[in-house]
């Protein structure tokens, strides 16, 4: 009886003690700062990065230029494909987002483009790019291998971003849905850590032809 009640009473201590330090830990964390910009406005990354600081993003900031839905013939007719370039159960109204890069003084740094994400007014969903896509927009500069791009120091270039609704039975949020709005807030997420930065814009989620 003393055996289970001294294992007892080392488990209890165990786990007291474990549950404080979670609790010590939690209340002494700092919350995630975030940046939130509006279109035509440069966002400086300034080291600013998705998942490691070796993507070294220092001089490096991109602008949202503009953003649109499309239809898939007026997306590839726009970026000179053929009716017929995608199968059809490919095809799908998409987001188009033009963005430019500029790059002030990094000689071998970059901008990690893969995982750029939109996200919706709440921030309770996210929206991954289309690689096929956003591979045609940017042909033949980029592939759907591609995670970044690097651009020359002292320069500016375009880039489309491009998101389908096909990925999302409720694009581009329930409650546009529930509420029957044509026009949405969203957030282009152009860096996590350690600053979560985002470009706040509206679209008109009626696709144009």
């Amino acid at each position: 009886m003393k055996k289970i009640l001294l294992s007892l009473f080392t488990f209890l201590l165990f786990f007291g003690a474990f549950s404080f330090r979670i609790w010590v830990v939690n209340a002494e964390a700092l919350p995630q700062e975030e940046k939130i910009y509006n279109p035509s406005e440069w966002v400086p990354l300034k080291g600013d990065f998705f998942y490691s600081a070796n993507e070294n993003t220092n001089g490096y900031s991109i602008k949202l230029i503009s953003a649109e839905m499309w239809t898939c013939e007026k997306f590839l007719e726009y970026f000179g494909k053929s009716a017929d370039y995608l199968a059809t159960n490919a095809k799908s109204d998409v987001l188009v987002i033009l963005v430019h890069f500029k790059n002030e003084g990094n000689t071998d740094g970059g901008v990690f483009v893969r995982d750029m994400k939109l996200e919706n007014t709440f921030h309770s969903r996210g929206f991954s790019k289309n690689e096929i896509y956003t591979t045609i927009a940017n042909s033949p500069t980029y592939s759907a291998k591609s995670v970044g791009i690097r651009i020359k120091p002292n320069t500016e270039v375009p880039f489309y971003l491009a998101y389908t609704t096909a990925q999302s039975t409720n694009w581009p949020s329930y409650s546009e849905k529930l509420w029957d709005r044509k026009v949405t807030t969203m957030y282009l997420v152009t860096s996590l850590y350690p600053v979560k930065k985002m470009v706040r814009f509206e679209i008109d989620i009626t696709p144009q032809k």
